[in-house]
C-alpha cells in the first residue's frame, strides 16, 4: 500500500546517475572559482538575485556566494 498526496505523486524525480553528478559537495575552508560555480548553479536551474529569499535562488555580492538550496 502507498499513501501519498496527488501532487507527489506526479512529481517526477531524476534519474540517480543524473543526481549525482550534479551534486557538489563543500567543506569548510574549500575554495572554488566563482564563474563556473555561478554558470553550475544557472544550469542547474537555480535563479540568480539580488536577495535570496526561498530555494532555488543565489546571489553573488563581492567574493560571496549566497546559495539557498
Amino acid at each position: 500500500m502507498l499513501v501519498t498526496s496527488a501532487p507527489t505523486l506526479i512529481h517526477r524525480l531524476l534519474p540517480r546517475s543524473v543526481f549525482c553528478d550534479a551534486c557538489l559537495r563543500l567543506r569548510p575552508g574549500d575554495t572554488l572559482e566563482r564563474e563556473p560555480l555561478v554558470s553550475r548553479l544557472l544550469r542547474l536551474g537555480y535563479r540568480r538575485t539580488s536577495v535570496v529569499e526561498i530555494p532555488g535562488e543565489f546571489s553573488v555580492r563581492g567574493g560571496i556566494v549566497d546559495i539557498y538550496s
